[in-house]
């Protein structure tokens, strides 16, 4: 993948902690990714590819991903952030998990959140309790200039709207909201 990323001009893989394997706990399980992440990244410097952690499942949280990075201490590791993994797994505000991660942020994912019931629901851009507005504020306040990218989950979430519908959306939120 470093080879392929290194062909394509792509700045970035994209790796997960995601959760933690039964039988292990979180500590081991936070410096078996870390150290997942230098080794990788010791692979993908020498092509130009940085390794950037999504934050997501057990570790969406910015403080355990910002931790891993930390751990990993190797200066061409950053970070997908989705702050809406973060807010659903632990009410994270954007201004708290822009703080934590700082300049590590590579890559941003966008999509709002409702509440129903137990469960986070993806819905329309501009449509939930995701704070969007406060993500943007936060990005400006951290100077960030890099990917930004719309993040439908119509493979894991079959009950949403199709691209077809979600896509424009999107796009007329963000022209009028975001950019």
């Amino acid at each position: 993948m470093a080879d392929l990323a290194a062909e394509l001009g792509a700045p970035g893989l994209r790796v997960f902690g995601d959760t933690i394997q039964p039988g292990a706990d979180r500590a081991s399980t936070h410096s078996w990714i870390a150290e997942s992440i230098r080794e990788l990244a010791e692979i993908t410097a020498a092509r130009g590819v940085e390794v950037w952690i999504e934050n997501h499942g057990d570790f969406a949280a910015a403080g355990e991903t910002a931790a891993i990075l930390l751990q990993a201490a190797y200066p061409v590791a950053g970070v997908v952030w989705d702050p809406a993994n973060s807010f659903a797994a632990t009410q994270e505000q954007p201004t708290h998990g822009a703080a934590r991660l700082r300049a590590a942020i590579r890559h941003v994912h966008i999509k709002d959140l409702r509440r129903d019931g137990d469960e986070w629901k993806c819905v329309p851009t501009g449509e939930g309790d995701f704070p969007l507005i406060e993500l943007k504020s936060s990005l400006e306040g951290l100077k960030y200039n890099c990917f930004v990218s719309f993040e439908w989950e119509k493979k894991w979430h079959q009950e949403i709207a199709g691209a077809e519908i979600a896509l424009p959306h999107f796009a007329r939120w963000f022209r009028k909201n975001f950019a």
